[in-house]
């Protein structure tokens, strides 16, 4: 009995404080004294995010404190930079806690392709890893295209764009979607056909 007891201790230390969840092998840091925070979420490019009386911080795999929990929201870092919000604004840090985006955002999205989507006042945009506009914000609708392309959208027709913010197709189509294996499905009225990432119809073309 006594070492079914001991056993059952063990896992239950390894899941608190070791390297495993329920859910499966995941990395968390190490060397944080018990209690110092409510919740510790998997390590993410070297980093956590914990949270503390309702706010966001996050720490490294030593158990360094990166940033002090003073965020209302705070999500995992992709790509080096990681989403935070306070007072309802939204920005990005980098992976040393310097806000590298001012939160000045009404939403911000996670960075892929190193470029991240933004919206402020209904207006989307996509800014450049250094936080510079590399589309400006004056899109009615904007998503990831997946593949190095973007699509943006105003008064009902959209585009399509490269990361680095370069129009690839004329603000055409009523419906574009993202691309896949190098071909995006797009419709004109009724008309129902595919891209290639240089905007040219390569089926369904009439």
């Amino acid at each position: 009995m006594r070492i079914y007891f001991s056993f059952f201790v063990a896992i239950l230390l390894t899941l608190v404080v070791g390297k495993t969840s329920c859910f499966g092998q995941e990395e968390f840091p190490q060397g944080i004294i018990p209690g110092a925070f409510e919740k510790v979420w998997p390590l993410n490019e070297g980093i956590s995010r914990v949270i503390q009386e309702g706010k966001y911080g996050f720490i490294r795999a030593s158990g360094e404190i990166v940033v002090a929990p003073v965020y209302d929201k705070g999500s995992d870092f992709q790509q080096g930079r990681a989403k935070v919000t306070l007072n309802g604004k939204s920005g990005f840090i980098d992976t040393e806690g310097e806000l590298v985006v001012p939160l000045m955002y009404d939403r911000v999205w996670s960075y892929q392709d190193s470029v991240a989507m933004v919206v402020l006042n209904g207006q989307y945009g996509f800014l450049g890893y250094t936080g510079y506009p590399v589309i400006p914000l004056e899109y009615d609708h904007a998503q990831y295209a997946s593949e190095g392309r973007l699509i943006l959208s105003r008064e009902g027709k959209s585009a399509y764009f490269s990361t680095d913010g370069k129009r690839i197709t004329e603000m055409v189509y009523d419906d574009a979607m993202p691309y896949f294996n190098g071909k995006a499905k797009v419709r004109m009225d009724v008309q129902t056909f595919y891209i290639d990432l240089s905007g040219n119809c390569v089926e369904g073309c009439e």
